[in-house]
């Protein structure tokens, strides 16, 4: 294991010390500085535009896990219902894809989708979508700013339920079929065994879902400035926008903010990440 445990030095624990002590000074552009303390962060929580980018993260969030963990659940149980293994593997494979592309591929992808036509003959494809459907139809998907927050939700679910899903499926498998039968002997109906059976013995499961979909919200970067041509002005606005493009570009490269930033966002994932375990308790399925 010397290796694993040299490579983690390297590249991880020397790189976070390195964020800590950088964001205790004024380092910019190639330039270390010099040791400041908290002054960074004082400034940090002073500004008006990181506390937009961290509320606009949080909703994303938010967002993310009311729509992207029930849905991926959901599409668990119905593949796993399917009868046929081959007819469940296509299934899974067909939502599993596009985990698979590139983020920027996805970015250019939706950003099609939602473009008018440049002949200037036509709507972009969803417009026509929705009004073949009868429904409104005259949105104007990437230049409106208060549509913004909405298209970075909509594409994260497209990008990520089918990778949930996967892991939600595996431990619905390896459910003994035993249970069920006994549950339904009983007089068991199907929400009762949701409930009673499926949920709390799928709670590793849960747990692992919740937090890499909450790591991965709250990292989302590069899909917002794909997806916008002009780039995210409003509620696609996310902190990490805020660290690698209001910072780098448009400060001088005023690395210093950027690491305190970091250090903020690291603590608070690790914070929430951590309060996922007591509230879904994960590995009591097993001991029970």
């Amino acid at each position: 294991m010397t290796p694993f445990f040299i490579l983690m030095a390297v590249f991880v624990i020397y790189v976070l010390i390195s964020g800590v002590i950088l964001s205790l000074s004024n380092a910019r552009g190639y330039s270390f500085g010099s040791y400041i303390g908290f002054a960074n962060f004082s400034r940090l929580f002073s500004d008006g535009f990181f506390k937009l980018t961290l509320l606009n993260t949080f909703l994303m969030v938010l967002a993310c896990l009311v729509t992207q963990v029930p849905a991926a659940f959901l599409l668990a149980n119905w593949i796993n219902s399917i009868p046929f293994k081959k007819i469940q593997g296509l299934i899974q494979a067909a939502f599993f894809v596009p985990c698979l592309m590139a983020t920027v591929i996805i970015g250019i992808l939706f950003q099609m989708l939602f473009t008018p036509d440049p002949t200037g003959l036509g709507p972009d494809f969803m417009n026509w979508f929705l009004g073949t459907l009868h429904l409104p139809h005259n949105f104007r998907w990437l230049a409106d700013r208060d549509l913004e927050f909405f298209m970075v939700v909509f594409v994260s679910f497209w990008q990520n339920v089918g990778f949930e899903s996967v892991f939600f499926l595996a431990f619905l498998q390896s459910i003994n079929q035993d249970l069920y039968e006994a549950a339904r002997m009983d007089g068991a109906r199907p929400r009762h065994i949701l409930f009673h059976i499926k949920i709390p013995l799928m709670r590793p499961a849960l747990t692992y879902v919740i937090v890499t979909s909450m790591v991965s919200s709250f990292l989302i970067n590069e899909l917002t400035f794909v997806i916008f041509p002009r780039g995210p002005r409003k509620g696609g606005l996310t902190v990490m926008n805020y660290i690698f493009y209001n910072l780098m570009y448009n400060h001088n490269m005023d690395l210093a903010i950027g690491a305190a930033a970091g250090i903020v966002i690291f603590f608070i994932i690790l914070g929430v990440s951590f309060l996922q375990f007591p509230i879904f308790g994960l590995g009591k399925s097993h001991e029970e």
